[in-house]
């Protein structure tokens, strides 16, 4: 039987980050959901996103993932399985073009 949101149901589900409603997926951040308010994330070509804190789980992405896998009660279990692994929620500081592969420096208030 499929267990859910074990670490195999998390690779299913990163397949399908608009679940999440993921919008921009980043890569090589460490602790990116744990970023404190205020740091900014600046991009090549000078598209900055300003961090508004951790993107908290909510019944919305599990209500979806019960839906595909036509299991009730998935929507409950996700909001504590989310926890800490659902990124950050930004705001736009100056606008511009993100690609796949650009490369984020991430500046922290002091």
């Amino acid at each position: 039987m499929w267990e859910p949101f074990n670490s195999s149901c998390w690779r299913m589900i990163h397949q399908r980050l608009e679940w999440l409603g993921a919008n921009l997926l980043v890569r090589g951040v460490e602790k990116l959901t744990e970023l404190p308010f205020g740091t900014r994330l600046l991009f090549p070509d000078g598209t900055g996103l300003i961090c508004e804190g951790e993107n908290l789980p909510c019944v919305h992405p599990g209500k979806i993932i019960e839906q595909v896998y036509e299991q009730d009660g998935l929507r409950k279990k996700f909001v504590p399985a989310a926890r800490k692994k659902r990124g950050i929620v930004c705001s736009v500081e100056s606008e511009g073009v993100i690609r796949t592969g650009d490369a984020i420096e991430i500046i922290h208030l002091s």
